[in-house]
């Protein structure tokens, strides 16, 4: 689906709310503090918005320099209750680099056949990252330490955020096993 502006994204989200894919993947320009979707800069805060229960159960992905921020990721868990990971480079990166980073990435991810926890995602990604140069940044919910957990592109956790204060008390989310 071709998307140039806000109004075309939310349409794409209906139909992909509609649909099985576990995978919401973007390809698009980005900056710290927008997603730029070729015809329209949408700040972060107005791009989860559009984006409020759509991803629950499910998975973003972005192909985009710049997006893969605790920032941007935070506001999708917060208005996604129940989303289960984010992926995003941290810098900018080379097209010839991207695309190939990806296609190398959804390879190992098949092999899962959609089984896939955090920590399969983030042993594909280790000798992505190594061998293409794309400094990610990975964001998944830990059910059992009741946390959403920041990693870099060295599986580290850099930061972590309760549900608590996420999504407030009475808002936790019920996560699934798929």
């Amino acid at each position: 689906v071709v998307v140039t502006g806000l109004n075309d994204f939310k349409a794409a989200l209906v139909m992909f709310r509609q649909s099985n894919y576990r995978v919401l993947h973007i390809s698009c320009h980005g900056t710290r503090d927008a997603v730029n979707l070729s015809k329209e800069l949408i700040d972060y805060n107005t791009f989860a918005d559009a984006t409020r229960d759509c991803l629950k159960s499910r998975r973003i992905f972005f192909s985009a320099c710049e997006l893969g921020n605790i920032q941007l990721a935070e506001l999708l868990f917060k208005v996604n209750k129940g989303m289960h990971s984010f992926v995003a480079s941290q810098h900018p990166v080379e097209f010839k680099y991207a695309s190939a980073f990806w296609v190398a990435f959804y390879t190992k991810y098949f092999e899962f056949q959609g089984k896939l926890t955090h920590q399969k995602m983030l042993e594909a990604l280790s000798p992505l990252v190594q061998y293409f140069g794309v400094q990610t940044i990975s964001a998944a919910v830990d059910t059992k330490k009741q946390r959403l957990e920041f990693f870099d592109s060295d599986s580290r956790i850099t930061a972590s955020i309760s549900f608590d204060k996420l999504y407030g008390k009475k808002r936790r989310p019920k996560i699934s096993k798929r």
